[in-house]
């Protein structure tokens, strides 16, 4: 009798553990039902998965690069960036600067602060940026100077429709960014 008892026991058991299954699966079942909703995304619809972007921005890098004998030399690293106009959104994220872990994991940046977007246009591969005085405020040295191109550059490029960059400075594009 306890055999018998046993085995209908494991039965039921293993029946709720298929219908379980099949309720967690299937989304017309599951979504109807509140204790199911907790245990499965299932429900969530298409629309409501919002589809942040990751895109790159690029700083120097004293751990990868420690003798910057190629001033040119910029990484990547990854941003979320939540904006329809990606690239202007990229390039913000950039003159945000570093946040505290890239600057433990050995990054650092050759644009000064402050530096705005007066306006980004794009057109036939060629990104023409006009950025505010601040990008040339207090900066010396060629090697900055390639630095900042560089990083400003790069960001740029990473989108399909950027084969190159022109930068100006309050919409100049002569004798800016001089050592």
């Amino acid at each position: 009798m306890k055999n018998i008892v046993l085995i209908i026991t494991i039965f039921l058991l293993s029946l709720l553990l298929v219908a379980t299954a099949y309720i967690l699966k299937n989304e017309q079942i599951c979504c109807n039902f509140q204790l199911c909703r907790q245990f499965t995304d299932i429900c969530i619809k298409e629309e409501e998965v919002e589809d942040i972007p990751t895109v790159k921005v690029f700083f120097s890098s004293n751990k990868i690069d420690s003798t910057r004998t190629d001033c040119s030399l910029v990484f990547p690293v990854s941003r979320e960036i939540d904006n329809e106009d990606i690239e202007r959104a990229t390039l913000n994220e950039l003159f945000k600067g570093l946040t505290e872990q890239e600057v433990e994991n050995g990054y650092f940046t050759d644009i000064p602060e402050g530096v705005e977007i007066k306006s980004l246009n794009i057109s036939d591969g060629i990104a023409r940026v006009d950025l505010s005085n601040e990008l040339e405020l207090g900066v010396s040295g060629s090697c900055r100077v390639i630095g900042i191109r560089a990083q400003i550059e790069e960001t740029l490029k990473q989108f399909n429709t950027v084969e190159s960059v022109l930068i100006s400075i309050d919409g100049k594009t002569e004798d800016i960014l001089q050592p």
